[in-house]
């Protein structure tokens, strides 16, 4: 399980549930392209309508970052030709993952504050790390690989404290997002190979849950209330984790 799969996994799905539902009355759209790229993706947005993501040119995946006003900067941690942004939080600071080609790829967790200064994040003992989410503390969580290539989540504070974590029964755990209160969702492997969700609570109280029956459950955002989201199934259907643990799966009309 490695978080790029996962993002590029839950953008399919999202773009499939964005082209099958209507248009809201009224909506309004801004469609933009980093100058020179071929692809250009999105991965967040902050309350402030700053969003983060990352954009394919002739020279391989970067990041950037877009302001309200439309102005975009863009940014190579490392010089690293492969990398993107998982989140952005209400002061400017972005979370990432950028990869060490010249080494086998070895992934590496980012933090970009808004002067552009970049910070790499890997727990101690980590051999590969990957970064999911920020929140507006500036706490981030994400998954590194120990030297058994064993895959544990971890939160890293914005004092530089690192805590790991592993859901009971897991073999690879992935954290996809972070709320205001440090409360953290994500996805976890078991021996047997099924997907499970999960919510950590800031105090490490760990619930386990899963969206559907066949083994494939993947929580994408949670609120401060708890709330997730997410999607279910080899045949992709969207759900909704309320914060008493009710579960409604659902799918836009026409799908």
């Amino acid at each position: 399980m490695r978080l790029p799969d996962v993002l590029v996994h839950g953008a399919s799905a999202l773009t499939l549930l964005a082209l099958a539902a209507p248009a809201t009355a009224g909506g309004t759209y801004t469609i933009f392209q980093v100058k020179g790229a071929e692809d250009t993706y999105v991965w967040a947005i902050n309350a402030g309508g700053a969003v983060a993501g990352s954009y394919i040119d002739s020279d391989g995946e970067h990041g950037f970052v877009r302001s309200p006003d439309g102005t975009i900067s863009t940014f190579d941690p490392q010089e690293s030709g492969l990398s993107f942004a998982t989140g952005i939080n209400s002061k400017g600071e972005i979370s990432g993952v950028w990869y060490d080609c010249a080494n086998g790829c070895i992934g590496h967790g980012y933090l970009r504050q808004p002067n552009g200064k970049i910070v790499d994040i890997d727990p101690p003992g980590s051999t590969y790390t990957e970064v999911g989410g920020i929140n507006d503390s500036g706490t981030v969580a994400g998954s590194y690989d120990d030297a058994g290539g064993d895959e544990h989540g971890f939160i890293r504070t914005a004092d530089g404290t690192i805590t790991t974590f592993d859901p009971a029964g897991s073999i690879a755990t992935g954290p996809t997002a972070i709320n205001t209160n440090g409360d953290v969702t994500g996805v976890f492997v078991d021996g047997g190979g099924s997907n499970h969700g999960f919510l950590r609570i800031a105090d490490g109280t760990i619930a386990i849950f899963d969206a559907g029956q066949d083994g494939l459950t993947l929580p994408l955002a949670l609120n401060d209330q708890d709330a997730i989201t997410g999607y279910w199934g080899n045949s992709i259907h969207g759900f909704v984790r309320s914060p008493d643990g009710t579960i409604t799966s659902f799918d836009p009309r026409g799908t």
